[in-house]
């Protein structure tokens, strides 16, 4: 049997995390987050390609723990001369966290991504917010046969001149949720984006409704310790169910 071709499309990054103990965590994440369960727990069913500009001083570290995996194709991961994108995490003990990111690889271009358009499944994850631009996006929802799943994830977060994030609605969302055939966000981003607290259930499944009439079929909203929304269209009606942990 033919093994299914997913390529996952954003950012790998040196993760710094501060906990209210004071104790210190240091670790790469990012798209990796996505790429080693799924190479793990499919061994050689699926061959799994990440497309990512990946920095000078983490590149020969990062490519000698995936050469591990039988499964993972490296040819995508592209060295650049710029210092990786290094995330610091502090978080408070009320669990609040702060987000500051030093250091930026520069945007992934068409040219990167063009040998796997023919792949089975697309999943882009926005790990910078800046992995990849609208235009790229358009090129490859034109040249692709393949389903889009776009991950919304850090593309709701503004930057700061000293790197602080925070939340920020891009002008143009509705543009980059009109590429993808499934889209995931968690509660807070779809917040973000709506402009709204959502608190009724019937206000998620509208603002579902904005979302999937945009072009998704699908769309997964994660919901914490609550579980998560399942979204999507059929014979041109919402449906939704509800997964609860």
């Amino acid at each position: 049997m033919k093994p299914i071709k997913l390529t996952v499309i954003g950012t790998i990054t040196k993760d710094t995390i501060t906990f209210p103990t004071g104790k210190i965590t240091r670790s790469f994440g990012g798209i990796l987050y996505n790429v080693l369960p799924l190479a793990q727990a499919t061994q050689q069913d699926i061959i799994i390609s990440p497309v990512c500009n990946l920095g000078s001083d983490i590149y020969k570290r990062v490519i000698f723990y995936l050469k591990k995996f039988g499964n993972i194709d490296l040819s995508g991961i592209s060295m650049v001369k710029e210092k990786n994108n290094h995330v610091h995490l502090f978080y408070d003990r009320r669990w609040h966290k702060k987000e500051i990111l030093k250091n930026l690889v520069p945007k992934i271009e068409f040219h990167q991504i063009k040998p796997y358009l023919d792949s089975d499944y697309l999943l882009i994850n926005f790990i910078s917010g800046f992995d990849i631009d609208l235009d790229t996006l358009r090129k490859i929802k034109a040249k692709t046969h393949s389903p889009i799943f776009i991950d919304v994830h850090s593309l709701i977060l503004g930057i700061t001149k000293n790197g602080k994030r925070f939340f920020k609605a891009p002008a143009l969302w509705r543009e980059y949720l009109k590429i993808a055939d499934i889209v995931q966000m968690n509660f807070k981003e779809m917040q973000i984006i709506s402009g709204s607290h959502l608190k009724p259930e019937n206000e998620m499944k509208e603002f579902a409704r904005t979302i999937l009439n945009l072009g998704p079929d699908i769309l997964l909203v994660t919901c914490g310790r609550k579980g998560a929304m399942l979204y999507y269209k059929k014979s041109k009606k919402i449906f939704e169910s509800d997964y609860n942990t």
